[in-house]
């Protein structure tokens, strides 16, 4: 592919700047200027060897997840979680928006769970709190949560079960998935794990 280097390095992408939609918004076409471009590269999720067993998946990379994404159905079939960057306003020419990457996952055995750190920005000319970074309601891009679909636990293994919980517990604050799994270990283990971790509540 060709990499694209932006002014502000972190924007950098596979995926070519898109203009006429960035100059909507105040405060994003300058951060999205081109400085450079070279060819590169790349390897597909799956081919890559020393990888190993993945649980948890974390991508941005620019526009370009739902290519990650699709290079790694392997990977992604047996990992438990996936916290990925999606957009929901095409600030790169021709990238997958939120919807592709959610019916993508959807259809690879996740569910949805939710949205953090949704970034907005306001329409030209406003700049709400005198900060051009700031924005009212239009989202343009945030981090979306997705872990494996309940549906599946019965063939899941114990140990990524677990690793789930933890998940749950520790990192996101879903402590309802959590027990939700812990409830279903105990009936395949005949342990009793459940009511001790409501009992903390």
């Amino acid at each position: 592919g060709t990499f694209h280097h932006l002014r502000q390095p972190m924007s950098s992408s596979l995926y070519k700047p898109n203009k006429p939609v960035l100059d909507l918004f105040t405060g994003l076409k300058k951060i999205f200027d081109e400085v450079d471009s070279e060819p590169v590269s790349t390897t597909r999720l799956d081919n890559i060897d020393d990888l190993g067993d993945v649980d948890f998946i974390k991508l941005d990379v620019q526009g370009a997840e739902l290519d990650v994404l699709r290079g790694g159905p392997e990977v992604l079939k047996n990992a438990i979680f996936v916290f990925t960057e999606v957009e929901f306003v095409e600030m790169y020419v021709d990238q997958p928006m939120f919807a592709d990457v959610d019916q993508h996952m959807r259809k690879s055995g996740y569910m949805f769970h939710g949205l953090v750190g949704v970034a907005s920005r306001a329409f030209k000319p406003m700049i709400v709190r005198n900060n051009p970074h700031d924005g009212l309601n239009q989202p343009i891009w945030g981090d979306a949560m997705y872990f494996r679909d309940p549906r599946l636990y019965e063939t899941t293994s114990t140990e990524k079960l677990l690793k789930l919980a933890l998940i749950g517990h520790e990192m996101i604050g879903s402590y309802d998935l959590t027990l939700h799994i812990l409830t279903l270990l105990d009936k395949r283990n005949g342990s009793d794990i459940a009511s001790q971790y409501l009992s903390r509540f």
